[in-house]
């Protein structure tokens, strides 16, 4: 897979997973051999051993305050704070704090079931083909090439790489948005004006517009809808996660009226 996913575009393990057995499927009903290349052995283990990893939504919030606590403590510690609320397995990889973090998300969302669940009828035939290398060794290698990037200028070649300015800017821009966004929405909240009510009503949409321009979407469907009578015959838009017009300038007097201008996915 090369320049499947924009890179301020999450992804996962789930994702991961659908995506590739879809290509392994159409190569193999085209007598195509697919060959699996690099990456995280967690990602090539869930390919080759058939995970059915749980659909759990990331919460932002848990997880800021985990990693803070992990700064603050040091992972030992948070690990043996959450072991008296949950049962951990110690064969989890817990001192790896993006395993352990995901780990606690799961089990906080009320998910206690084997996390390495098994799709049925899974059998994929497969050769595996690699370097073997003892643990040691391979930190020892791994050590030395990061020292000889750090040296040769990796730090200020990501500094300066163009994607990353870009990244920068679209932060701000967000933002940007973002406050503009709460603006609209406090003077919303302190009007009973059917006009003001509408007029904040508009400005949430186009700064949610283009903060959805800058950021992207990923969850799913929605729709731009268009009243072309909003605004004193301006027209106004506003977002929908249904096809079907529902007028939220107008309410019942003209429910139907407008059009989807265009699609977000």
């Amino acid at each position: 897979m090369i320049d499947v996913l924009d890179h301020n575009k999450r992804s996962n393990l789930r994702w991961f997973l659908q995506k590739s057995r879809k290509i392994i499927h159409q190569l193999d009903e085209s007598n195509t051999i697919p060959l699996l290349v690099g990456g995280t052995g967690q990602y090539m283990w869930g390919i080759l051993e058939g995970w059915d990893p749980p659909l759990i939504k990331p919460n932002e919030k848990l997880r800021s305050n985990i990693e803070k606590q992990i700064r603050d403590q040091g992972i030992k510690k948070v690990i043996q704070s959450y072991s008296k609320i949950y049962k951990l397995n110690e064969n989890q990889d817990l001192e790896n704090p993006r395993r352990l973090i995901r780990i606690i998300e799961r089990l906080e969302a009320g998910f206690e079931g084997n996390s390495d669940r098994k799709i049925k009828d899974h059998n994929l035939n497969s050769l595996i083909l690699g370097i073997k290398i003892d643990r040691k060794n391979n930190d020892r290698l791994l050590k030395k090439r990061i020292k000889g990037m750090l040296k040769s200028g990796w730090v200020e070649e990501v500094k300066n790489n163009p994607e990353m300015m870009d990244h920068k800017k679209h932060a701000a821009k967000h933002a940007m948005h973002h406050s503009a966004m709460v603006s609209a929405v406090d003077i919303a909240g302190s009007s009973t004006d059917i006009k003001t009510l509408r007029d904040s009503f508009d400005e949430i949409t186009v700064e949610l517009l283009k903060a959805i321009e800058n950021q992207g979407y990923t969850d799913g469907e929605m729709y731009v809808q268009f009243c072309p009578m909003a605004d004193g015959g301006n027209g106004a838009k506003w977002i929908s996660k249904e096809k079907k017009i529902m007028n939220p300038y107008f309410g019942s007097m003209m429910l139907n009226c407008g059009s989807v201008v265009d699609t977000i996915n």
